[in-house]
């Protein structure tokens, strides 16, 4: 448990790191000035960095594009989506749920670019689990990182998948991320609990804890979310800024330890196994041409109307642009 603790210490450290660069970042110099003007883009994320966006920040792609990228974390899609519709964002990596939420509330957003065609969740339990099958998780407490965000909508989708009632059969409480989810499954609160990379490639690595379901469904996990009105308006700056993230998720593709040497600039003290199993684990799923596809929007709203998060069908028309891709 200490060896956990320190890991997910590190990681957290890692993330802090982050947030803090993105509000400080530096001003461009007097050389970067000159000539073209640079263009600027703001992009929330939750939790995991883990994907193309993060490798071409940190191999120097965007920078290297004239593209200056602001990058801040939050906690979970609910509360990253929030900072979108408020204006403080200009875009937003989360799941296609999210777009369908928005419309469904009458606001207009769109998803520009698919980064992963599946979950970056894995459900965990602990080694000592007496849990052997999804069935076996009825009158059992499950937790996700919070209530309407990718962990959520991942982990209900696999529960209906297995014909297990999201509500009667089971109890969901929202438990956080990193060390606060593994305390809750150390300590018993929590039979199993969502967790997404590299924090569950920390957890496994340590022993104590096990991969109960890994989602295999293709779905539209994880897409890039804007405002039409932004887009429209910033066309060269998102065209350039998706060129630049194809070409990072390609590399990666290619060649995993690619992206893993990129990304030990976000986490220079974790574990190279660890992370080298997080990045495969992750772009095993990031389609080559960021293409969002109908079956994949379409398995979301599916489950979204399943659950009763939203009331009517909406089309694909509506919830995707795919114009700004190369």
């Amino acid at each position: 448990m200490k060896n956990l603790n320190k890991i997910i210490t590190i990681i957290l450290a890692a993330l802090l790191t982050l947030m803090v660069a993105a509000c400080g970042s530096e001003k461009p110099s007097n050389q970067e000035n000159a000539g073209t003007p640079r263009k600027t883009i703001k992009i929330g994320m939750v939790g995991q960095t883990i994907g193309p966006v993060g490798v071409a920040i940190n191999d120097g792609s965007y920078k290297a594009a004239g593209i200056d990228v602001e990058f801040v974390s939050f906690n979970s899609g609910a509360d990253a989506v929030q900072a979108l519709v408020g204006g403080s964002l200009d875009v937003f990596q989360g799941g296609y749920e999210h777009v369908l939420n928005q419309i469904n509330n009458g606001l207009d957003v769109k998803a520009f670019a698919l980064l992963n065609n599946g979950s970056s969740y894995q459900l965990l339990v602990h080694r000592d689990s007496p849990l052997q099958q999804v069935a076996d998780v009825k009158g059992k407490v499950l937790g996700v990182t919070k209530a309407g965000s990718l962990s959520d909508t991942t982990l209900k989708e696999i529960l209906r998948e297995n014909k297990i009632d999201t509500v009667k059969d089971v109890q969901i409480v929202n438990a956080g991320t990193g060390a606060t989810m593994s305390a809750a499954l150390e300590s018993g609160k929590i039979a199993a609990g969502m967790v997404s990379e590299p924090t569950a490639s920390a957890m496994t690595a340590t022993g104590n804890y096990k991969v109960f379901v890994d989602p295999t469904f293709d779905t539209a996990g994880l897409v890039l979310i804007g405002k039409p009105e932004w887009a429209k308006n910033n066309t060269e700056t998102l065209k350039l800024f998706l060129s630049v993230t194809k070409k990072a998720a390609e590399k990666s593709i290619a060649d995993p330890s690619y992206a893993t040497k990129a990304l030990k600039a976000w986490y220079p003290d974790l574990d190279d196994k660890v992370l080298t199993s997080a990045v495969v684990n992750i772009f095993k799923r990031v389609p080559a041409n960021l293409e969002v596809t109908k079956a994949g929007t379409n398995q979301v709203l599916q489950a979204q109307i399943a659950a009763k998060v939203i009331s009517k069908e909406i089309s694909f028309e509506q919830g995707v642009d795919l114009s700004y891709l190369p």
